[in-house]
């Protein structure tokens, strides 16, 4: 399995993001990178209280 960097990671966080909320003008719904870290940081919490030894 090939690891990503995290500014690769972030750069998927926000694309899902933006098909998420379907927005006409994605300008306007730009996050952060604390604001994208802090998400990634609770799903790999939640990842690793459910299989903590991957």
């Amino acid at each position: 399995m090939g690891t990503k960097n995290l500014s690769a990671i972030r750069a998927i966080v926000r694309q899902v993001l933006r098909d998420e909320f379907d927005v006409d003008d994605a300008a306007n719904m730009e996050w952060q990178d604390d604001e994208i870290d802090i998400h990634i940081g609770e799903c790999l919490l939640k990842i690793s209280r459910k299989r903590p030894r991957i």
